[in-house]
């Protein structure tokens, strides 16, 4: 695959092809090709950005390989490129988690304990934000559920006074016939009686 990204030269290449390859090689401990992957991926959004690009997602890929591996020094520094180069305010929500999360780390290793504390409040109410909207979304779904069903139930208790008065007619059309029926053979019984008289 390295080979093959390396051979490939396509104008506006989405950088999200490199963060996969970066992804690829941390994930098979080939740390190096991973780095030189969100490297290039880092360069390529910095060079020439799109409205789709994610930048921030190199970075944490790197960030977080250089924290696995203990280089401390390496990930501070790219957090810090991280911050200069990218802004936070365009991060989706899991990504601004995960770089509150990483800066925490990185300033509790470093013992900077007040800029660790912000990072981790910022890091909490964020995800408290996370979890309520995610309550939200599902306390909508359960609405949208109830109001499916009322109408449902609306929808079958039309349907049941539909075919109520339907048989009510029924019903009626029935006793008329019957009505009409022993009425006239009443009459006709009559008129027979009284020729017989």
């Amino acid at each position: 695959a390295k080979k093959l990204a390396d051979s490939l030269h396509i104008e506006g290449m989405n950088s999200a092809l490199y963060s996969c390859l970066a992804t690829y090689y941390y994930q098979e401990n080939m740390a190096d090709s991973g780095d030189l992957y969100c490297r290039k991926a880092i360069d390529l959004n910095r060079l020439h950005p799109t409205p789709t690009d994610r930048p921030e997602v190199p970075y944490v890929l790197l960030i977080q390989n250089q924290i696995k591996t203990g280089d401390w020094t390496a990930a501070r520094a790219s957090l810090s490129e991280m911050q200069r180069t990218t802004d936070t305010s365009k991060y989706q929500k899991l990504d601004l988690v995960t770089y509150y999360e990483l800066d925490y780390k990185i300033k509790k290793h470093f013992e900077e304990p007040a800029d660790a504390l912000a990072a981790i409040e910022l890091y909490s109410q964020l995800q408290n934000q996370i979890m309520e909207e995610a309550k939200n979304e599902q306390l909508l779904g359960h609405e949208k559920q109830m109001k499916r069903l009322n109408n449902m139930h609306l929808l079958n208790a039309k349907d049941y006074k539909i075919k109520t008065q339907r048989n009510y007619l029924v019903l009626s059309a029935i006793i008329a016939l019957l009505i009409l029926t022993a009425s006239i053979f009443v009459y006709y019984y009559r008129i027979r009686k009284q020729e017989l008289e």
